[in-house]
């Protein structure tokens, strides 16, 4: 048996590197593909519906926090490309909208801001806030330097797609089973939108792990793993 293509999508201001931990246990079910996210905004290129529309056939996407939006966007352009999604920390939309939960608009634009004032100083303040409590210097200083490569440009575009991005109307149009993996302690995207998000797509699970913020898969690896592990096998095997 053949193992299906599968395309990862990073968060903003991180790397492919991200998925490093997690390859041993994707490549056991899925031969994987890393795609840049700065390729995937829609004003920057359609790097996943190209990859989509090569695959030999129908893809799994796994995306963590923007990487989310992004292939709910594709598998809402292309339902018939996608076998599986999996969201880690993602949203159908960042910014809260009436009785919608999310994260206050006017923080996306303050990041804009403050992102053009003191790069190195905002990425940090950032990558400590994805964490539940005080992640060590090592790891900080590890996310940033990852990050130093990306493009000041790419950085905005992705806080500005970010701030207007709204996949909500599309969730019960897209017919793939989804896992849905999100931290209760998420103090980026808080976890009423994760429950949004599983309740509006047809065939999704949400998987809500104790103590754990936006950097889900780090914050509880093992649990987060055992999840993708369990719903890849269930889904791959139909």
């Amino acid at each position: 048996m053949t193992r299906p293509p599968a395309v990862l999508v990073a968060g903003w201001a991180t790397t492919a590197r991200i998925w490093v931990p997690f390859l041993p246990v994707l490549e056991e079910q899925a031969a994987t593909r890393a795609l840049d996210w700065q390729r995937c905004l829609p004003d920057r290129g359609d790097a996943i519906g190209t990859f989509l529309a090569r695959a030999a056939e129908p893809v799994v996407g796994v995306g963590a926090s923007l990487g989310a939006p992004l292939l709910l966007d594709a598998a809402r352009r292309h339902p018939e490309r996608v076998r599986a999604l999996v969201l880690l920390a993602g949203t159908a939309r960042l910014c809260a909208d009436g009785a919608y939960a999310g994260a206050a608009p006017s923080a996306v634009a303050a990041m804009q801001r403050r992102l053009a004032r003191d790069r190195g100083r905002m990425l940090r303040t950032f990558f400590a806030s994805c964490f539940p409590t005080p992640a060590s210097a090592t790891v900080l200083d590890g996310l940033c330097d990852a990050a130093a490569g990306i493009p000041a440009k790419a950085l905005d575009a992705g806080l500005a797609y970010l701030g207007a991005a709204d996949l909500r109307d599309a969730l019960p149009g897209i017919p793939a089973p989804a896992l849905v993996v999100h931290g209760d302690r998420d103090a980026v995207v808080p976890l009423a939108s994760a429950r949004h998000l599983a309740d509006n797509l047809p065939r999704a699970e949400l998987v809500v792990v104790p103590g754990a913020g936006h950097a889900v898969a780090f914050s509880a690896f093992e649990r987060v793993k055992g999840a993708v592990q369990a719903f890849l096998r269930d889904v791959l095997s139909r």
